[in-house]
């Protein structure tokens, strides 16, 4: 879509082009949600799944108890959570090491 074309639609819709760039360096002065609940932009696969253990979430042991009962790999974890396989594959291991 063509610069012109964008400004345009933004106009039809009363949008001001400056508020993308305003949205943008606010963003950029507020931490990430990863950085406020880990310190970190890219937390461990370990420290995420246990930070949802922490506030009591049954997801993982859910997926963990379906993962073995019906002996699912890493493609099925990157389907439902719609991840990279990379991290699909750290999360299945993680979930499956101590079964």
């Amino acid at each position: 879509m063509g610069h012109n074309r964008i400004l345009g639609t933004l106009a039809k819709l009363g949008l001001e082009p400056g508020m993308f760039g305003a949205a943008k360096n606010l963003s950029k002065k507020h931490y990430s949600v990863s950085e406020l609940f880990f310190k970190s932009k890219h937390p461990s696969t370990k420290d995420y799944i246990a930070f949802a253990r922490e506030l009591e979430s049954p997801f993982f042991e859910s997926l963990a108890a379906y993962l073995y009962e019906h002996d699912k790999g890493p493609g099925y974890v990157q389907s439902i959570l719609d991840i990279p396989l990379m991290d699909a594959r750290e999360i299945h291991a993680e979930l499956t090491y101590l079964r």
